[in-house]
């Protein structure tokens, strides 16, 4: 039997890895769409606010009562592309999850 936090734990790794193929996706485009967050010495790209957004989307989709606070602020996730959003847990870690929530 899982907990909540071994399923959160397992869905994170699943999400992550959308996160980072989106990250490389960007990066392969070569525009970065880099803006100013609080001023010149804190930049922010799309990647970082696609990323982040995709991280917090997925979570919220699947556990709605998960507070997630972002490194890069309020984000509107109205728009966040449905393919950005991940609904499925990393199967490979929710077992090694469980294996060590079993010896404790």
């Amino acid at each position: 039997m899982s907990t909540i936090l071994t399923q959160v734990l397992a869905s994170s790794v699943a999400i992550a890895d959308k996160a980072g193929e989106i990250v490389r996706d960007i990066m392969k485009k070569g525009e970065l769409g880099i803006v100013e967050k609080t001023g010149k010495d804190d930049l922010q790209t799309q990647a970082d606010r696609s990323a982040q957004n995709c991280i917090i989307a997925s979570l919220a989709k699947q556990f709605p009562q998960l507070k997630v606070v972002g490194e890069e602020g309020e984000q509107d996730l109205y728009d966040v592309p449905a393919e950005w959003i991940v609904t499925s847990t990393n199967t490979e870690a929710a077992k090694v999850l469980v294996q060590i929530n079993s010896r404790m």
